[in-house]
């Protein structure tokens, strides 16, 4: 059996993929994990990845890189995404990760994140029909891809991130309402040129027929919503959340600390302090394309990066 090893270098955390294809060709998992290693903390003040963030991110790819070895990987691919595209020591960190890690990071375009993406998310999940939209909440931006089948229409990447919108404005601990109120504006309005429509509450955007989230966001979510205390990817594969799951799950993070957070089953305490802002977010998505649910799908990037450059 060949094997196979992706990685995906995210805002907020880096994720492995591990995969063996055998001679006529099936696919088999051997490790799918994730690690938040919040690349971008501190990206939005200063413009530059922090020391302790290219440390603290290396560790983890070296870690994983080694893991992928001893399951037998001969190849191996990583991407970068948002905040690699928009540090201005990106370069160095890259270089820090060649030498120490002996592996070297393709830093990809949002449009390219969102056609990975895409690809990623629809392989996991059975045919869906009608117009598709899939969205991933990461923690610099949010990527959002719309297509038929497997052909993609339209695809384009926004500065709207869980991390991000965390630093800037949810300071109080817990969150005020004013605080979450004036995130949501912002997101509103962000998403407003793209998605079309006036501000969320009117409903008034593009439609799609199956909303599918993706990404450590909404996996943790629907996660809370099940009480799913271990993750577990065949679980949330293909599970569920209605607007008004959303609205609830809004309401506990904001009400609670970050420390209280971190007791929530189902919750990674890592993402603790930006999971609001990404509910938040995908509230408003879910109101501008008109969806009163969205499947959740465990896939994404790394999935969709070994399809496209080691499935043929």
């Amino acid at each position: 059996m060949e094997v196979f090893a992706t990685l995906d270098v995210g805002s907020n955390s880096v994720k492995l993929h591990v995969a063996g294809r055998d001679r006529v060709g099936n696919w088999q998992v051997l490790r799918d994990q994730d690690e938040i290693a919040r690349l971008s903390e501190g990206l939005q003040a200063t413009g530059k990845i922090s020391e302790a963030a290219m440390q603290r991110n290396t560790d983890v790819i070296c870690d994983f890189v080694s893991e992928a070895r001893k399951l037998g990987a001969r190849h191996i691919l990583a991407v970068g995404t948002m905040g690699l595209r928009t540090a201005s020591n990106a370069p160095a960190f890259i270089d820090w990760v060649k030498q120490n890690c002996g592996l070297e990071i393709e830093v990809i375009s949002g449009e390219e994140e969102a056609r990975l993406a895409f690809l990623g998310a629809l392989s996991g999940l059975p045919s869906l029909a009608g117009e598709i939209g899939v969205f991933d909440i990461g923690g610099g931006s949010t990527e959002f891809i719309f297509g038929r089948d497997s052909l993609i229409s339209e695809r384009f990447s926004l500065d709207v991130g869980a991390v991000r919108l965390t630093e800037v404005y949810l300071r109080s601990d817990p969150v005020t309402s004013n605080e979450l109120r004036r995130m949501l504006d912002v997101v509103d309005d962000e998403l407003s040129n793209q998605l079309g429509g006036e501000k969320a509450e009117l409903r008034n955007g593009r439609r799609v027929d199956t909303l599918v989230g993706i990404g450590g966001t909404m996996t943790n979510l629907s996660a809370i919503k099940i009480k799913l205390a271990t993750y577990n990817q065949q679980v949330l594969q293909g599970s569920t959340l209605t607007r008004q799951d959303i609205d609830g799950l809004l309401e506990i993070f904001r009400a609670r600390t970050i420390a209280q957070r971190k007791d929530i089953i189902g919750l990674q305490p890592k993402r603790a302090d930006v999971i609001l802002a990404g509910a938040g977010i995908a509230k408003v998505v879910m109101q501008k394309l008109s969806a009163e649910r969205l499947v959740v799908s465990a896939q994404g990037v790394r999935h969709g990066l070994l399809a496209d450059r080691f499935g043929k």
